[in-house]
C-alpha cells in the first residue's frame, strides 16, 4: 500500500492524529509506504517527523528526489525567473518524507 499526502503538516494540533491514522493505514501491509510533500514550513515538518518517529514509525526526509524539481528550485533560489517573485524555500519547496513502520513494532 501506498500513502500519499501533500501539503498536510502545517496544523501542529494535528499531528498526533495524523501520525496515528498514518500507522493505522500502514500496519496493513508490511510493504506500505506513506509518501509526504511538505515545505518545512517554520519547523511544522520536523514537528511532525519527531511525533510520528515517537509513534514508532521511521521516518526519511530527502530534500533531492527529483531532477527536474531539483533544478526549478534552483532557479528560483538564484532568482533565475520571474515566475516567483516571492519564493521562500522553508515555505514553498516541498520535502520527500516516507514513513514506514519500525521493524521494532
Amino acid at each position: 500500500m501506498f500513502i500519499l499526502l501533500c501539503f498536510s503538516t502545517f496544523f501542529s494540533g494535528s499531528h498526533v492524529d495524523l501520525a496515528q491514522c498514518v500507522k493505522s493505514l500502514l500496519r496493513r501491509s508490511r510493504d506500505s509506504r506513506a509518501f509526504f510533500f511538505n515545505p518545512e514550513r517554520g519547523g511544522t515538518l520536523e514537528a511532525f517527523v519527531q511525533q510520528a518517529r515517537e509513534l514508532g514509525l521511521d521516518a526519511e526526509c530527502k530534500d533531492r528526489y527529483d531532477d527536474s524539481v531539483w533544478g526549478a528550485h534552483q532557479r528560483l533560489i538564484q532568482g533565475e525567473t520571474s515566475n516567483w517573485t516571492n519564493y521562500s524555500p522553508n515555505h514553498c519547496y516541498p520535502l520527500l518524507t516516507i514513513l514506514t513502520l519500525s521493524a521494532c513494532i
